[in-house]
């Protein structure tokens, strides 16, 4: 079977909501290193009911699989630096917010969270800062051998897949990881029958409210909006505790530059940047009721039925 082979689906099929109304829109933009073969071809389809937009046709399983193993990680050369990521990186800059976000909105829901596994962990950064918050278990999902060595050497636990894990969890994690998935709505049901009887899953993904702009689109299969990530939770059977949009507003000029120089003297003082430094001059702190930023992030937990 040649492993580049696409999989077709007839009428364009919703991964999301199954509706077959879904519009073409573009042409899919295949423009990371080593990824013309495995989404060449494709076009971005938006779904009229549930706003979700989507590659068509998706790769075959066999050709994801090679490319998440070959070409993903090596094309992010922050998953092969040489020595261990400063406090100041942007991923523990990430890793901060998205622990404050987490335990902000979960004071009033749950006990003291004991227990925490991130999905598609990269080098474990979120982790790190939860076993630093006094998180007693922390485990992760990653299949990058190179990620899995680092995830080791931190002392966190790592499964190869989600069926290995049996455990329940008070928080489940996964950051830039459900765009990357064929079917959204399954990888779902699997997370609710893993959390805990209180716990909370936590979900990061790109705002892709100006989906006509994107230079790239790979190696994406699925396009959310504040709306359609909304709808796929309430669909699966989740009570959504929140969703805001964060990080840079996506029609801007960046940061200012008094902004940029701010952070670069406050790396000669600070070896890890303060709470207040962090909120004050970090993207990933701004949050937006308004869709209009460029990451969204979702907590929700168990409806009860």
């Amino acid at each position: 079977m040649n492993p580049n082979k696409l999989i077709s689906r007839a009428q364009a099929r919703c991964p999301i909501c199954w509706s077959n109304a879904s519009v073409s829109v573009r042409p899919y933009r295949a423009g990371l290193p080593n990824s013309a073969k495995v989404f060449s071809g494709l076009s971005i389809q938006t779904c009229p009911t549930c706003s979700a937009s989507f590659a068509d046709p998706f790769p075959s399983k066999e050709a994801l699989e090679a490319y998440y193993a070959t070409d993903y990680r090596a094309a992010d050369s922050w998953h092969r630096l040489p020595s261990e990521p400063g406090q100041w990186s942007g991923a523990y800059v990430r890793a901060r917010s998205q622990f404050e976000f987490v335990s902000h909105q979960t004071k009033s829901l749950l006990k003291p969270i004991k227990s925490w596994l991130d999905i598609g962990a990269g080098y474990g950064c979120l982790l790190d800062e939860a076993r630093r918050q006094g998180i007693e278990t922390t485990a992760a999902i990653e299949t990058d051998q190179h990620s899995r060595g680092r995830l080791r050497r931190r002392g966190h636990q790592n499964y190869n897949s989600l069926s290995k894990v049996k455990h329940k969890w008070d928080v489940i994690s996964f950051s830039h990881f459900l765009e990357h998935l064929s079917s959204p709505p399954d990888f779902l049901q699997q997370i609710k029958d893993r959390l805990s009887d209180n716990g909370c899953v936590f979900c990061e993904v790109p705002n892709e409210l100006h989906l006509q702009e994107a230079q790239n689109d790979a190696p994406h299969l699925v396009f959310f909006t504040l709306h359609s990530l909304s709808w796929l939770f309430h669909k699966i059977g989740f009570q959504v505790l929140t969703v805001q949009t964060c990080g840079k507003i996506i029609k801007g000029r960046g940061w200012d530059t008094w902004t940029d120089i701010s952070r670069r003297i406050a790396m000669r003082l600070f070896h890890t940047p303060p709470a207040w430094f962090d909120r004050a001059i970090h993207p990933h702190y701004r949050y937006s009721d308004k869709d209009d930023r460029a990451w969204i992030r979702l907590l929700a937990r168990k409806r009860d039925t």
